[in-house]
């Protein structure tokens, strides 16, 4: 006998989502997504940085809002293209990502703690955070499936969630960062190039700052081209020298003033105390030195209104440009980093030798302002050589990136993909040796009092204690490179010492070597230090406050070669109620 009784539906299966469903799951993942990553993201970013950046906030806020819209829409089109079990997965991975890297954050507690390289992560903590991931995205995508239709409610929750704690964060960011009020570039001097191709017939001191060079890199240079720093005629090389700061701020200022930080004040502060209070730099103006220092803006300085007197190349910021473009991309890759530590390690620093005021904005100025640009200012050397000038008495001090990260020189001082640590240092060092063949060429080189110093070595990790990294890290950091080269030396190939000194040993080294006339005890210089004396030496580690953010410090005491670690001891610990920097 027929029935007309329809089949009943399999419960088992997926019901098609109607048009309002599919709106709703499709317009609030992404909105999600893209206020998240975009709108909170980009303005957070710039709101708690602003000194670093010099752009406005005026210029973003409309490109911004511009990409936002153009990945919500883009986004919202490819979901609406599924439906059923397909939009499901597909959501739940998008959701499955986003608190896999809130709990690698929390689990990590170093998930924004970075020097910019790629292997940042020990191969424990990027097992632990690839298991994050796969376990979220996976039971995620499980949980769709099992809840079928009832996984829009999730979807609901989740991007109400998501949206309301981003937002309630972005309020706060406009309602306590002056956004709109402080409406400005923060800068209204900077050091210009001003005298960068000039020195003294007479008297110099040159003093190259070599960013990052660790001991280690010397070594592995050597090992690779044997012979290759021995034509460094009239230097000695200090191969145990130790480092006082880990990190370019503040060592870079401290290497400039020889005034030490010690979380006393806040970092842009420190710049003002450092340059005004410097009594070295007063006892070089006063022995009627010119002044030239080139340095990159924010590690080195904020404004260099607090140079103005004492650095003849500071001049004033006629006008500055941005590149909208780049910006947004820029704080679109920091936004995406804060949340996926792999990313940035790997993508957000392949432009930072070029520094964030070269590739976003260019603050203008007569001479045009100073960037550590070493492949450019290869170029730039080769172009326009040194001449004299008419200044009896040169102090040029010189930034240049060096052996830092990003790893992007080849040997010739070119950029390069297949660039390694090897080939950085190499190719910027290819600068200091055209730099000192010109001033033999000008005959000013016997003359000379010469120092290529590195600010620190090789980093590590920094929230946890300096000596207990070395069984993994062997001594990676504990010692970096000091070249010095007095008047008139005598040795016509490198020299080699071992002598127990540190950066804190340059500046009264440069007094002396300088015959500066001064009331002030600078204290030991490397004339005073021989191998095998026992000379303590102190070294102070960033370490950073998980909790509070603060950039606080561990200080060692070094008796011995430094290059063991078990003559190192922690003998304090500085907190600080200052920003990380």
């Amino acid at each position: 006998m027929k029935t007309d009784k329809k089949p009943e539906k399999n419960k088992n299966l997926i019901e098609k989502y109607t048009l309002k469903e599919k709106l709703l799951m499709s317009g609030l993942t992404s909105l999600a997504v893209s206020f998240m990553f975009i709108l909170f993201g980009c303005i957070d970013i710039y709101a708690n940085n602003m000194l670093e950046f010099a752009f406005t906030f005026s210029d973003i806020i409309g490109p911004v809002l511009l990409v936002f819209f153009a990945v919500w829409a883009a986004l919202f089109a490819i979901l609406m293209i599924f439906n059923k079990g397909l939009l499901n997965i597909f959501t739940a991975f998008i959701y499955g990502l986003i608190i896999s890297s809130y709990a690698d954050g929390f689990l990590s507690d170093k998930a924004l703690v970075t020097s910019g390289d790629v292997n940042a992560m020990t191969m424990l903590e990027y097992n632990r955070m690839l298991i994050i991931y796969v376990a979220f995205s996976a039971g995620f995508a499980i949980l769709s499936i099992i809840l079928k239709n009832n996984w829009k409610k999730v979807v609901v929750f989740l991007s109400v969630l998501l949206i309301g704690m981003n937002g309630a964060s972005l309020v706060s960011d406009v309602a306590t960062k002056k956004l709109f009020s402080d409406n400005d570039i923060n800068c209204e001097y900077v050091l210009s190039n001003k005298g960068l191709d000039t020195v003294s017939g007479d008297e110099n001191i040159i003093y190259i700052l070599f960013d990052r060079f660790d001991t280690n890199y010397y070594d592995e240079v050597i090992e690779k081209y044997p012979g290759y720093f021995d034509d460094l005629e009239g230097f000695t090389l200090y191969h145990g020298a130790t480092p006082v700061y880990t990190r370019t701020y503040p060592a870079a200022a401290y290497m400039i003033s020889g005034v030490p930080y010690k979380a006393e004040v806040a970092p842009t502060e420190f710049f003002d105390k450092a340059y005004g209070e410097s009594q070295f730099l007063k006892d070089l103006k006063s022995n009627g030195y010119n002044i030239n220092i080139f340095a990159d803006r924010y590690y080195e300085y904020n404004d260099a209104k607090s140079l103005i007197g004492i650095a003849d190349n500071v001049e004033s910021v006629s006008s500055y440009s941005t590149n909208k473009t780049e910006i947004i991309k820029y704080l679109s890759k920091l936004s995406l980093s804060r949340s996926f530590r792999v990313y940035l390690m790997k993508t957000m620093y392949r432009n930072a030798n070029h520094g964030v005021v070269s590739t976003l904005s260019n603050l203008n100025c007569e001479s045009g302002t100073y960037q550590d640009n070493d492949a450019q200012y290869y170029k730039t050397i080769q172009q326009n050589p040194l001449t004299v000038g008419n200044s009896n008495k040169n102090y040029t001090f010189i930034y240049l990136h060096g052996s830092h990260t990003p790893h992007i020189l080849d040997e010739n001082c070119e950029i390069s993909e297949n660039a390694d640590e090897i080939s950085q240092t190499v190719g910027a060092f290819k600068i200091v040796k055209e730099y000192l063949n010109q001033l033999k060429a000008l005959g000013v080189y016997d003359n000379s009092t010469i120092i290529i110093a590195a600010d620190h070595g090789s980093p590590r990790q920094e929230t946890s204690d300096y000596i207990e990294q070395s069984e993994e890290l062997g001594n990676l950091g504990q010692t970096a490179c000091i070249f010095f080269k007095p008047k008139n030396a005598e040795n016509k190939t490198l020299q080699i010492s071992e002598a127990e000194v540190s950066t804190d040993n340059i500046i009264p080294t440069i007094v002396q070597d300088a015959q500066l006339q001064t009331d002030y005890d600078y204290g030991k210089s490397l004339f005073d230090i021989k191998e095998g004396e026992s000379n303590p030496r102190y070294f102070y580690q960033s370490i950073y406050d998980i909790n509070k953010r603060k950039l606080c410090f561990n200080v060692y005491e070094i008796k011995g070669n430094a290059h063991d670690i078990s003559n190192w001891e922690k003998i304090d610990f500085i907190k600080s109620e200052y920003q990380w920097y």
